[in-house]
């Protein structure tokens, strides 16, 4: 068993996004503070607040949600191309190429050449 010695990428990533969170964090406070030394009552600049980090919640979740679609989207355009590409070309309506073996086969229903079986 080994030790690490040092940090790892999750670690790394965690202080990453402390320190932004933290940074943003001071700066709505300096903003709080600057507006009720403006005038505008507490309340009110509570309010734009909550309606900020409202703001930044939706358009988050908006950003990822699009972000999800678009790969599945992606994904699911990649595995059309890729299966247009690798499947062999087959008819849309059944496999014309048996239908004279049918038991029901009448050249008269279809637009054959000549069959053989069916000399008049």
């Amino acid at each position: 068993m080994t030790i690490n010695e040092g940090p790892t990428k999750a670690s790394k990533l965690g202080e990453w996004l402390g320190g932004k969170m933290r940074n943003y964090l001071r700066v709505e406070r300096r903003l709080f503070s600057w507006l009720i030394k403006q005038g505008i009552p507490s309340s009110f600049a509570t309010f734009m607040k909550w309606a900020l980090h409202t703001g930044l919640l939706l358009g988050t979740f908006f950003l990822a949600s699009g972000a999800v679609v678009f790969v599945a989207l992606a994904l699911i355009a990649l595995r059309s191309v890729e299966r247009e590409v690798w499947a062999p070309e087959k008819p849309i309506f059944g496999d014309y190429e048996d239908h004279r073996k049918g038991p029901f086969y009448d050249p008269i229903n279809y637009n054959d050449m000549e069959d053989p079986r069916f000399d008049e």
